[in-house]
C-alpha cells in the first residue's frame, strides 16, 4: 500500500497552495484548475521519486532530485515561441526529454 500511498500523500501535502491563490485575490475557475494540475503533477513526481528510491536505495537521491525541481520549477512552455532562441529552447527541450529517456534506465540501476 505504502507504494501508492506515497505519492498520493505527496500529492495531497502540495494542496496548500489553493490557499494562498485565495489569498493573493484569485477566482474559484483559477483554484480549482490549479489545484487540480498541482495535485496531479506531484503525485506523479511522487510515484516517480518513489520509483527511484526502490531502484537505487538512494534518499539522498530523491532529496537532490526534488530540491531541483524546486528550484527549476515547472516549465513555462507557452513563453518558447516568443524567445528569442525559440527553435534552439524548443529542441533543448526536445533533446531533454530524450535523453532522460533513453538515460533513465542506465543511470538507476541498482
Amino acid at each position: 500500500y505504502a507504494v501508492f500511498l506515497a505519492p498520493l500523500s505527496f500529492g495531497v501535502a502540495h494542496l496548500h497552495h489553493g490557499l494562498e491563490l485565495r489569498m493573493r485575490g484569485f477566482g474559484l475557475k483559477v483554484i480549482v484548475f490549479s489545484i487540480c494540475f498541482q495535485f496531479t503533477y506531484t503525485t506523479l513526481f511522487g510515484a516517480f521519486v518513489s520509483y527511484i528510491f526502490l531502484r537505487t536505495g538512494s534518499l539522498l537521491a530523491i532529496i537532490l532530485i526534488h530540491s531541483f525541481c524546486n528550484y527549476m520549477g515547472f516549465p513555462d512552455f507557452q513563453r518558447i515561441p516568443q524567445h528569442p532562441y525559440a527553435l534552439v529552447v524548443g529542441a533543448l527541450h526536445v533533446s531533454g526529454v530524450v535523453g532522460f529517456w533513453y538515460f533513465f534506465g542506465i543511470l538507476t540501476k541498482p
